[in-house]
């Protein structure tokens, strides 16, 4: 009996080995299960941040080639202002050519017509006669002044120049 024992122990010994194999398998199945998880919830949460900027990575190249677009409208703009101004610069600068060119011809037309008047000698017209001083006589002086103006009968504006 005791060989059967002996068995029946060893029998034992091997369930007991294989139920804390079986056991010890199941808790490393267990726990690399755990870690299986783990590692899914890691790569899970790195691909939602991986879309994430991504995303945010699309919004900004949107927002950058809405400024791209906005600053070749403004330069675009701004080159036709540019060209406007030119054209309206070169319309005023012709326009005051245009005024510089008349009143040249217009000059000249008068300095010629001057020039004409001049070498035509026409007669002047008569200067007033220039009175000669009378040479002092060889007589006595008269010191009495008198002032009479006007000739008429009753004598109005005769009489003192006298000013109050």
């Amino acid at each position: 009996m005791s060989a059967q024992k002996a068995w029946k122990a060893d029998l034992d010994r091997q369930k007991a080995a294989k139920a804390a194999e079986e056991a010890a398998a199941a808790q490393r199945e267990a726990e690399m299960k755990r870690l299986a998880e783990e590692r899914q919830a890691i790569a899970n949460q790195q691909q939602a941040q991986m879309q994430a900027m991504q995303q945010e990575q699309q919004q900004r190249l949107a927002a950058q080639a809405q400024q791209t677009q906005q600053l070749e409208r403004d330069r675009t703009a701004q080159q036709q202002r540019i060209e406007a101004d030119r054209k309206q610069f070169e319309v005023d600068r012709a326009a005051r050519q245009v005024q510089i060119d008349h009143t040249r011809a217009a000059s000249q037309s008068v300095t010629q017509s001057m020039q004409i008047l001049a070498n035509q000698g026409g007669k002047q017209a008569p200067t007033a006669a220039v009175a000669k001083k009378k040479a002092p006589g060889a007589g006595a002086r008269n010191t009495a002044a008198t002032l009479r103006m006007g000739a008429t009968s009753s004598s109005a504006g005769s009489g003192p120049n006298l000013a109050v």
